[in-house]
């Protein structure tokens, strides 16, 4: 039995719950695939699990935990769908498996989704380190940042890096909360994609869509997209980060459903997939056919 995991914090998180439940229940899975297409499946084979994705195709057989919207009605695996991020579809539904003392990971995936708030009630009580406060400082300016919200940028870097299966055996192993941010391989990478980004936004392009939605334009060969839509966003409602090198987009912000209706009218154009504030995908022709079909639209 195989993993296939989405290639983010919930994605890496929902990829640890699950392995730690099916060792509990005495399955020991062959490992964890993180595909590079968001729902891609090569090499399925029937039984095996899927996490934080929708399947491109709806005939594998096996297991599917995920949160986003749109899975098809006629379809052969068994879904265990929840309006929570995956990390959580996959702790309630495993709760009794998990090792109550790694339980404190499920934070890492709802952190990562923006989704903090959903975290039960007894992983506060059981870790009452997660809510320390951890002081940095960054242009000379202190910032005071909760740990839980450390603990998922520092999963993130790996992943943005295109290397998610070092997340994946970094949180597998980790005995506590503090293993994670003393971290020295996650701390260095999130060092290098801070550099990354910063270089990216500064020699990318911003334009103004209608409905004054925020697009930058820029090259990169990591996946950094997400973290530049969630800069933007934080300064204007709505905002877009494309990658031109490689097509793929972010959307972060009030309007990204919006977005998400629009390109699910071209799908020679574009894939599409996310969920409510939280949009990702892929131009699959000209990167720059996304403003026109955005504008033309909007």
């Amino acid at each position: 039995m195989k993993i296939y995991a989405h290639h983010d914090a919930d994605g890496v998180t929902s990829g640890v719950l699950i392995f730690r439940a099916l060792q509990a229940a005495g399955i020991e899975p062959e490992g964890v695939i993180f595909p590079e297409e968001f729902g891609h499946s090569e090499d399925w084979e029937e039984g095996d699990v899927m996490v934080d994705m929708k399947p491109i195709d709806p005939n594998i057989i096996g297991t599917v935990y995920d949160h986003h919207p749109d899975h098809p009605e006629e379809r052969k695996y068994s879904l265990v769908w929840g309006d929570v991020p995956a990390s959580l579809v996959v702790y309630r539904e495993h709760q009794k498996l998990i090792p109550e003392e790694e339980s404190w990971k499920v934070v890492v995936g709802l952190a990562g989704d923006g989704q903090p708030e959903r975290t039960p009630a007894e992983i506060w009580q059981r870790f009452p380190e997660l809510t320390l406060t951890v002081l940095s400082e960054y242009y000379n300016k202190t910032y005071h940042t909760p740990l839980f919200s450390i603990l998922s940028s520092l999963i993130n870097a790996p992943c943005r890096l295109n290397t998610p299966e070092t997340s994946f055996h970094i949180l597998m192993q980790a005995k506590s909360p503090l293993d994670i941010l003393n971290n020295s391989t996650l701390q260095e990478k999130r060092k290098t994609i801070s550099k990354i980004t910063k270089n990216a936004r500064s020699e990318g392009v911003i334009s103004v869509l209608p409905k004054n939605i925020v697009l930058l334009a820029f090259e990169s060969m990591y996946g950094i997209q997400g973290r530049l839509a969630s800069a933007l966003a934080s300064e204007h409602h709505t905002a877009i980060a494309l990658n031109e090198y490689n097509g793929n987009f972010s959307v972060r912000g009030a309007l990204a459903n919006l977005i998400r209706q629009i390109l699910e009218k071209y799908p020679e154009d574009f894939h599409v997939g996310g969920h409510e504030g939280f949009l990702g995908g892929k131009v699959l022709t000209d990167p720059k056919q996304l403003s026109k079909v955005l504008v033309k639209e909007l």
